[in-house]
């Protein structure tokens, strides 16, 4: 500390010691303004780098600001080259700003890292590179543009190809156009304004649709939720040529919905998102639905999207239809059955006796439950047993499945009996045993 009282003692001793005390004036305030300067250069720095932090941490921030428009993701499908036997899809996805491309390939061979890019041009031979992206290694690839997929889009057309291997960058192995089909989305998961392409269509385009099942199938909606971590249905069944649109809401967690045989994929949307996703099942087969998201497929989030054979001309029968909408229940008669039979249809058959009160009380709880059916993959016959109606094809038939009471429910899928009850059901029995047949 400097000693102000004895400076001021000097000065009123000499004149000469006015004059020295006067150099030290001169000597304190640079002594205390450099000290100064150098508690603001430090402090200085540490505001700089304090402030250096807070903006690292806006820039890695990644959740939407409020009100932020972003694309909705884009799938890419890649298709083999070269005979290479690999192909998959490729996910677009708009993360603040920023575009997150994720790679997926089957076939892809193990331990082997491959090129991957965006090059300006299309598929089959694309142009010079314009994004280069991570290897995909054992078929997987993920990459963060310091792009946003709005303005990626812009630079279209362009095209993600994947080559062979470093040594063999000149042999491309899958590739795939980026097209613009998405829609804007806000900060809540909400889709802005249509998606463009023939997936997205208005109130008169899809009664069209509805109307022309001959030509296109019938438009199938599921509404399917998700939560850590199951879907609220994990079995979806429909025809080939069906139009499947799915509108996924996710009630707890960051969820989607995925299909790769359809390129189907909702957008990725957090607790009370809601997204949708629109395609055409045009091959028959079992195939897997899941969630994408991190690990939640191998933590059991997944379900089975059945693609059943178009249905061929309807079936004319001659008998009398007592129940059914899409499943008839029908009085029976032989050409109708062995038609029925042939379909290779589930069939069920009621033995009935119009002398057995037992039957007149549960027959219109079968056609209840026949009257909800919604498949048009059950047919049913009421047959004649032991009472004065019967003919000889119903004899015949009660001994070919070795029935010996009347009120006997007999089942048959592919012309082989698969079972016999003969207790008394209701209308829920006879659904949940229709059900459990039908997913046999």
């Amino acid at each position: 500390m400097f000693n102000v009282y004895s400076i001021k003692k000097d000065r009123r001793q000499t004149s000469n010691g006015v004059k020295n005390v006067q150099s030290k004036q001169g000597f304190v305030p640079a002594f205390v303004i450099a000290i100064i300067a150098l508690l603001l250069l430090g402090g200085g720095g540490f505001y700089a780098a304090r402030k250096g932090l807070l903006k690292k941490k806006s820039v890695d921030d990644t959740n939407t600001p409020p009100g932020l428009m972003m694309k909705s993701p884009i799938t890419v499908t890649l298709g083999a080259q070269n005979n290479s036997g690999e192909s998959g899809s490729a996910l677009l996805e708009d993360l603040n700003g920023k575009t997150k491309v994720s790679i997926r390939l089957s076939g892809a061979p193990s331990g082997v890292p491959q090129p991957a890019h965006i090059h300006l041009g299309a598929c089959p031979a694309p142009g010079a590179v314009k994004y280069p992206l991570s290897n995909v290694s054992n078929g997987n690839s993920e990459t963060m543009l310091e792009i946003s997929l709005e303005n990626l889009l812009k630079e279209l057309p362009l095209a993600i190809n994947v080559h062979k291997s470093a040594a063999e960058a000149g042999v491309y192995v899958a590739c795939g156009d980026i097209t613009d089909d998405g829609m804007m989305m806000d900060d809540k998961g909400e889709f802005m304004g249509e998606k463009k392409g023939e997936s997205m269509m208005g109130e008169d385009d899809d009664t069209m649709m509805q109307g022309g099942d001959a030509m296109m199938g019938q438009t199938k909606v599921f509404k399917i939720t998700g939560q850590n971590f199951a879907f609220s249905q994990n079995e979806i069944r429909v025809k080939k040529g069906d139009r499947v649109k799915i509108e996924f809401e996710s009630t707890g967690g960051f969820h989607d919905w995925t299909n790769d045989t359809f390129n189907a994929r909702t957008a990725q949307v957090n607790t009370g998102g809601k997204a949708f996703v629109e395609f055409v099942a045009d091959t028959t087969g079992e195939f897997e639905f899941y969630c994408s998201v991190g690990n939640h497929r191998q933590m059991g989030m997944k379900g089975k999207l059945i693609v059943e054979p178009a249905p061929s001309a309807s079936l004319q029968f001659t008998g009398a239809k007592l129940a059914g909408i899409n499943s008839p229940l029908l009085d029976f008669v032989k050409a109708d059955y062995d038609k029925a039979r042939a379909s290779g249809k589930l069939m069920v058959l009621y033995f009935y006796a119009n002398w057995c009160p037992i039957c007149r009380e549960e027959f219109p709880k079968m056609q209840s439950a026949f009257n909800e059916l919604t498949t048009d993959r059950v047919i049913a016959f009421r047959v004649n047993y032991n009472d004065n109606e019967t003919d000889d094809a119903e004899r015949e038939l009660a001994r070919e499945f070795g029935v010996a009471y009347q009120h006997t429910k007999v089942f048959v899928k592919n012309g082989v009996r698969v079972g016999k009850f003969p207790d008394s059901w209701s209308k829920e029995k006879y659904l949940s045993e229709i059900n459990k047949f039908l997913s046999q």
